[in-house]
């Protein structure tokens, strides 16, 4: 698990939008809506996964499962 002060700014950004938006997103979505390319999102949200705070049910589809915010 990582700590909230191991977050970057593009993860604060992933996780903001996916708190407020349902916790379901694609690395599409998030390119429109943060200002990041969606190569670097990916990388991002597969790091989050790495870490257990996000799952991924389908290909290209991320899951939030818990906020490192929180911790």
């Amino acid at each position: 698990m990582l700590e909230p002060n191991q977050l970057n700014s593009a993860d604060r950004a992933i996780l903001d939008f996916m708190s407020e938006d349902g916790g379901r997103v694609t690395p599409s979505l998030l390119e429109q809506h943060i200002d990041w390319s969606r190569s670097y999102i990916s990388q991002r949200l597969k790091r989050l996964g790495e870490h257990g705070h996000l799952s991924q049910p389908a290909t290209g589809l991320w899951t939030l499962e818990n906020d490192p915010r929180d911790i």
